[in-house]
């Protein structure tokens, strides 16, 4: 890592700041859809037409 940047420093391309950047960024929109879910606004269940708590899609249970 270049000592003259500090880890939280925002730089654009491949460097270490940006990766820990993305990764901080990642981490809040996994949270932002699990608190979606946990709403009652599921995409994923929508998209894969799953029935609340049962793991199996609507029609094969």
């Amino acid at each position: 890592m270049d000592s003259a940047h500090s880890r939280n420093e925002w730089r654009f391309g491949w460097t270490p700041q940006a990766e820990i950047w993305n990764g901080r960024f990642a981490m809040i929109g996994f949270l932002a859809y699990l608190l979606w879910d946990l709403a009652g606004y599921s995409v994923v269940r929508d998209v894969l037409h799953l029935v609340a708590g049962s793991g199996f899609p609507a029609g094969i249970r």
